[in-house]
């Protein structure tokens, strides 16, 4: 059956990843086909490939979006507006530099324009109230025996100064009992689905009657 014929069915949901950009496409293979890809193909950013994530009683069509840099992402704005439901903000377990570059750089995360994050599947037009967009810290190393350099303690630190942050954990492809990027996927939908169920509703735009006068 067609995910969109499922009654459960939400809407589609694209996570912005943005933060380390080695560890955004390392973080894709994975979710997409499984393993990484050892060349980059630069015909693979465009081969989305959405996954059913289920919730409570709703299922999400799930895909990821590279954002490129960090840096850069940041100099377009419009990439958030226009794409940024959640925001999936990558590190690289073994680089204590990609770390420290996200806390030099998180604030810089633009707003959402109206303060609003907004539903775009729902109808009626529905929305929550936000200073910022849902943003979710996830950490992936490649090779998986390279050198850990990012410990628990910079996590909590990270996560201490930034508490509107989610932490939802790392993922290594050659270590089954680390979580794996589905279930970091999951915890990121959750979070969506959370602020998802205290959505209201837009109020309708009134109707303007205009009445023309008669020339004379």
């Amino acid at each position: 059956m067609p995910l969109a014929a499922d009654s459960r069915y939400v809407e589609s949901l694209w996570l912005l990843m943005v933060g380390d950009v080695l560890m955004n496409s390392r973080l894709k293979d994975l979710y997409e086909f499984g393993f990484i890809h050892q060349s980059y193909d630069p015909t693979l950013g465009d081969t989305d490939k959405p996954k059913r994530v289920d919730v409570e009683d709703s299922c999400y069509r799930v895909g990821l979006v590279h954002g490129g840099d960090y840096e850069k992402a940041l100099d377009y704005p419009v990439i958030f507006h226009l794409l940024a439901q959640v925001v999936v903000i990558t590190y690289d377990i073994a680089s204590k530099d990609s770390i420290q570059k996200l806390e030099r750089l998180y604030s810089q995360i633009p707003p959402p324009p109206d303060r609003r994050i907004h539903f775009r599947e729902a109808r009626p037009e529905v929305f929550t109230p936000m200073d910022y967009y849902p943003k979710i810290l996830i950490g992936c190393r490649h090779p998986a025996d390279s050198v850990r350099e990012v410990e628990k303690e910079d996590i909590e630190k990270f996560m201490s100064d930034h508490p509107e942050c989610t932490f939802a954990g790392e993922c290594e492809p050659d270590d089954i009992s680390i979580q794996t990027v589905n279930e970091v996927i999951q915890a990121a939908i959750e979070v969506y689905h959370g602020i998802r169920k205290k959505a209201q509703e837009v109020e309708p735009v009134p109707k303007v009657h205009l009445q023309l006068s008669k020339g004379i």
